[in-house]
């Protein structure tokens, strides 16, 4: 079997990487600590 080229495999890495932040957006939209990027609430 061939290895990937460099380029295709950074093309697929781009979309999984897509995919999970598309998934994160939507499964998490209403969720405070994603929409404001924080790691965790502030007192």
């Amino acid at each position: 079997m061939e290895q990937p080229t460099p380029k295709v495999e950074h093309t697929a890495h781009e979309l999984a990487y897509g995919k999970f932040l598309n998934r994160l957006i939507v499964d998490y939209k209403d969720i405070i600590i994603i929409n404001t990027g924080s790691a965790e609430e502030l007192p």
